[in-house]
């Protein structure tokens, strides 16, 4: 029972670190949004933004309201880099906008 109980938790831990891994970083997608274009540039734009939300809001948590602030302004300006891009190469639109409603719905909390 314990031998089951121990390859159970085991799995969960590495399924939980493979999850992680392949979440992409702030940075990385910075640099990935930055080198991509088109379509794919608006849908990294916008995945950066709703990434940011939380960033914002732990700022906010932790009596930081400068820092919050100045990732608030730096989600606008990627959220609309994301739109100016999906609509001039329209391409990656839906995806673009889904995220950019995930993180609209993330700010209003």
């Amino acid at each position: 029972m314990r031998t089951r109980a121990a390859g159970v938790i085991c799995a969960v831990f590495l399924l939980g670190l493979a999850s992680m891994a392949q979440r992409p970083t702030i940075e990385s997608l910075k640099a990935q949004a930055e080198g991509a274009q088109g379509g794919q540039q608006a849908k990294l734009c916008a995945e950066l933004a709703e990434a940011l939300v939380s960033v914002a809001a732990q700022q906010f948590e932790q009596n930081n309201s400068a820092q919050g602030q100045a990732t608030v302004s730096e989600i606008l300006g990627y959220a609309t880099k994301a739109r100016d891009v999906a609509v001039s190469s329209h391409s990656k639109m839906k995806e673009t906008e889904i995220h950019l409603r995930n993180a609209q719905r993330k700010l209003e909390d």
